[in-house]
């Protein structure tokens, strides 16, 4: 198990950086979807909404979606909270948690969007952790799968 995994590393460090972004986006849909599932069902919840942002023009949430929050929250959660950590901790995986609890509860909005939160940060520091081992900006590869989903969920939302 542990061949595969390194194959997949290997493979993600060479792939263009595209098609790196794309997985990265179509793992974090499948992931993100599942949990929601996975919750409503077992809690009721039923509900998935997040900061409220409907006073706000469609090209100004566009660009505070899809721009702005992206690279701000790669910056804070994953570039600042797992390089801090390695500092400390020295522990790479202690590192990818940690990132994903921090990003998972500043998105507190409900039960759902906790445990989604989580999930999909647990995702976006191992894309991080792979993206340092690139040759382009891990920041901008990070931000780039988190622009996309962020981009196809104001769509969804506002279809």
């Amino acid at each position: 198990m542990s061949r595969l995994f390194e194959g997949i590393k290997i493979y993600l460090k060479y792939v263009n950086a595209i098609i790196f972004v794309l997985i990265f986006y179509g793992l974090i849909v499948l992931i993100s979807y599942s949990a929601i599932a996975i919750v409503n069902l077992y809690s009721g919840a039923g509900q998935f909404e997040g900061a409220d942002l409907s006073k706000l023009s469609y090209l100004r949430k566009f660009i505070i979606v899809v721009f702005a929050i992206p690279i701000a929250e790669t910056v804070f959660f994953q570039y600042l909270v797992i390089k801090l950590s390695q500092h400390f901790f020295k522990i790479r995986s202690v590192s990818i948690f940690l990132s994903a609890f921090c990003f998972g509860f500043s998105h507190l909005y409900s039960l759902t969007y906790l445990v989604t939160g989580i999930f999909v940060g647990l995702i976006f520091a191992i894309c991080f952790t792979i993206a340092e081992c690139r040759k382009e900006s891990s920041i901008i590869l990070v931000a780039s799968v988190h622009a996309l989903y962020n981009l196809s969920t104001l769509i969804l939302n506002d279809a």
